[in-house]
């Protein structure tokens, strides 16, 4: 039986428990100091843009597509396992398009993207002002100017946390074992065969030198010397001295019957082919054959403790719980509205009154002095904005504020989903900044497919 550890039960953790959960022969624990769907998860407001995004091709594209139908089978699937309703609002979400930011080239964009849509088997809606004030009489056509909106109606917006306590109940039932309270303290790793006659070639300012001497017979000796034992160095020598035995020397490296490849991947990185071995935990010291990193901002602790940080930054992000006397608009039809960046997300009536909104959420990074601190006058700033579009919300009563910290990594584009460099068992699935939330069944794809090839 295959033993897989994940560290972290956010959206990204309790996905993949779930996901893996559906694949015999596997063995599941995870791990989390606190209990679930807790920081970027629990502050996210969980609107899905995957057909609405400007992504038409690649990685990028293929993930979104790939979440979006997921979800289609998953929230059902979820409902059935664990006999509760998870709030999953299928009625799109609709971008407004002000002007003067938004231009005729930009329209330009938005025709081609609905025909690239069109072409995927998806649909995109372009409504015009007139459209759109009967579709959303809430939305303020007076104090700004509109040109029109997007609709994507096959997009979706769901409750971050009721999801991911649904998966949760659901993994445990298919039997994984989740151990909350518990924080991961280190990692200790061992090396293969690869590693161990690489130490024997020397540090590893020689091994490169090592590799290359292979190939060149007045450096024979020195190759030979760096392979053997003392006993053997004579004989190793001698048998540098032919081709034929050249290529045995390099199968005693464990990698290739042929130099060249064997130099090649000499130059690499010591720690290639290492394996983590254990987990170092508050509660004890758990082994895995493997494990996966989705800590968040937690992760690059733990991948600098295997010589391979990864550079994970917090982004704050604020938002707001208000409450109306009434719905806005239709009361049949309420999608999440996007303007500006700013977004008014209506609750599900069977968590919240269907009066509740969220709006949110605000864009922090850290300040020179490392720190994050949440501005509260950006907050004052996106309820403004939110008000601008549907005044209504002027009247609402603020219920909760709240925040959460992002993973953004540094250097390189979100999310990073890789086994770690240097370890053929350490997968590391985090860092997906903005895009947790909606990108968390493609990475559980992604990650299911390198547990199954090992």
């Amino acid at each position: 039986m295959n033993n897989i550890v994940i560290i972290g039960c956010g959206i990204i953790g309790a996905t993949l428990a779930y996901e893996l959960s559906l694949i015999e022969g596997l063995k599941i624990t995870v791990i989390d100091k606190q209990t679930p769907a807790q920081e970027a998860t629990g502050a996210a407001l969980g609107v899905l843009m995957g057909i609405i995004s400007h992504k038409v091709k690649g990685k990028a594209w293929r993930m979104r597509q790939t979440s979006i139908q997921r979800y289609e089978t998953l929230i059902p699937e979820l409902e059935a396992i664990t006999k509760r309703k998870i709030p999953f609002n299928r009625q799109g979400i609709l971008m407004l398009l002000p002007s003067p930011e938004v231009t005729t080239d930009d329209l330009a964009f938005w025709e081609k993207l609905r025909e690239t849509r069109q072409n995927q088997g998806w649909e995109l809606n372009i409504l015009d002002k007139s459209q759109l004030g009967k579709m959303c009489p809430q939305v303020d056509m007076t104090g700004r100017e509109y040109i029109g909106a997007i609709h994507s109606p096959q997009d979706r917006q769901l409750d971050p946390t009721a999801f991911t306590l649904a998966l949760v109940e659901a993994a445990k039932h298919n039997g994984v074992d989740f151990r909350f309270g518990v924080s991961a303290l280190g990692m200790k790793s061992t090396s293969n065969q690869q590693n161990s006659s690489a130490r024997e070639l020397g540090t590893s300012n020689q091994q490169n030198s090592s590799a290359r001497e292979l190939g060149t017979s007045n450096q024979q000796n020195s190759s030979a010397r760096e392979l053997e034992s003392s006993n053997q160095q004579n004989s190793s020598a001698r048998e540098l001295e032919t081709s034929n035995q050249q290529n045995s020397i390099a199968r005693e490296l464990g990698t290739s019957n042929q130099q060249n490849s064997s130099a090649r991947e000499l130059e690499t990185s010591n720690q290639q082919n290492s394996s983590a071995r254990e987990l170092e935990t508050t509660s004890g010291v758990i082994t895995a054959d493997t494990f996966i990193i989705c800590a968040g901002l937690g992760s690059s602790p733990l991948t600098e403790q295997l010589n391979q940080k990864v550079d994970i930054r917090p982004v704050l992000g604020q938002a707001i719980h208000l409450r109306l006397s009434h719905p806005l608009g239709k009361t049949k039809f309420q999608p999440a509205i996007t303007c500006n960046d700013t977004y008014i997300v209506p609750r599900r009536p069977n968590v919240y009154p269907s009066t509740d909104y969220w709006v949110g959420a605000t864009v922090e990074f850290t300040q020179e002095n490392g720190e994050v601190v949440a501005d509260k006058q950006l907050l004052e700033t996106t309820l403004q904005s939110a008000i601008a579009t549907c005044p209504e919300l002027a009247k609402a009563q603020i219920v909760d504020t709240w925040s959460g910290l992002r993973p953004r990594p540094e250097g390189r584009p979100a999310p990073v989903i890789e086994k770690l460099p240097g370890y053929d068992n350490v997968i590391l699935a985090s860092a997906h900044y903005r895009n947790g939330v909606l990108l968390a069944p493609a990475t559980a794809e992604m990650v299911k497919g390198m547990v199954l090839e090992g």
